[in-house]
């Protein structure tokens, strides 16, 4: 019986490369939420318990909606709803740093992770019902981890550290933000390929 990693290898490494390019979106952009805590109470000397108040209210408020975006996903399909979140990272990343980086309300400051935190909490139904879709039953479990592993590491792994240094080399919240459009913009990329492949060939 031959391993699934070396079928998955030998027969899937389009879908293996796809299911990667995903997960470093949907990880890339989530994995920001982890460097908040950092940038408050480390970058700008907030109160360590006032930020942790407003990330656990975040999280809470963030996490209420969670059943909702699998019945949306499997209403809308998830190649929709994975992109319109991802667009919706896109649009929000802005306006959402520049508010952690301009008040000290906590209010406001939860207010701004608890739009973040929803959408991270949204891209994982799509994002992680699509990467499994990508593979066969009788390998679906391999490739698809392969797929998320790869998006783990150079996405959701590497995002505090990179949106650190990003702040640093250009002293603004611009350099995360950025981060956060280029991991949204290889996912999108990816499902376009997904579409440009589902898409009816024209008989000449």
């Amino acid at each position: 019986m031959k391993s699934p990693l070396r079928v998955v290898l030998a027969g899937y490494r389009r879908e293996v490369l796809i299911a990667g390019a995903s997960a470093i979106g949907v990880n890339g952009a989530a994995g920001v939420a982890q460097w908040f805590g950092v940038y408050l109470a480390g970058s700008r000397d907030l109160s360590a318990a006032s930020v942790l108040a407003a990330y656990a209210t975040a999280m809470v408020l963030g996490a209420l909606w969670t059943p909702l975006w699998g019945r949306l996903a499997d209403r809308v399909g998830q190649r929709e709803l994975l992109t319109a979140i991802l667009c919706g990272f896109i649009l929000l990343a802005g306006p959402i740093l520049a508010l952690l980086a301009s008040t000290e309300n906590p209010v406001l400051l939860a207010a701004g992770m608890t739009v973040y935190l929803t959408l991270t909490n949204a891209v994982m139904a799509p994002g992680f019902g699509l990467i499994a879709g990508l593979f066969p039953a009788p390998v679906r479990y391999t490739g698809a981890n392969l797929g998320q592993n790869i998006g783990t590491v150079l996405g959701g792994g590497t995002a505090p550290l990179v949106c650190g240094a990003l702040l640093l080399a250009t002293g603004s919240v611009a350099g995360p933000v950025l981060w956060i459009v280029a991991v949204s913009l290889v996912a999108l990329a990816a499902i376009a390929v997904l579409r440009a492949a589902a898409a009816p060939q024209k008989v000449s």
